[in-house]
């Protein structure tokens, strides 16, 4: 049985969300939380360059907030893992999740779209 009531745990997701780093970014390996980004996809996608890109974060309710949806252009590769970084470019990583499963496969190049949802602080 937890002490703590909805509301301290959505004030909890509400504050980690607020000083995550809001630049997401894919990548083959798993990088380390604190460093530098390390296995970040490089290269092209179908229609431009692979970048980091600016997400937001909506409060959700009962201690989960949720992300923003976000577009990558990739070259062919299997992506399995998403940070959340400070910058758009160097800065320090300050979340990683796992994907799921052997992860996001992009063959040919092209778009992955992150939903929005999909991601979740809480």
């Amino acid at each position: 049985m937890s002490n703590f009531q909805a509301s301290d745990l959505q004030a909890a997701a509400n504050g980690i969300a607020s000083n995550t780093g809001k630049y997401m970014s894919l990548h083959t390996a798993a990088p380390t939380i604190g460093s530098a980004a390390t296995s970040e996809v490089s290269g092209s996608g179908d229609s431009g360059a692979y970048a980091r890109q600016l997400i937001s974060f909506t409060a959700g309710t009962g201690g989960v907030d949720t992300a923003s949806s976000a577009t990558f252009q990739c070259p062919a590769l299997t992506v399995t893992y998403v940070a959340l970084n400070t910058a758009s470019t160097g800065g320090t990583v300050t979340a990683v999740a796992l994907l799921p499963g052997s992860g996001i496969t992009i063959n040919p190049a092209g778009r992955v779209t992150i939903p929005a949802g999909t991601i979740t602080v809480s």
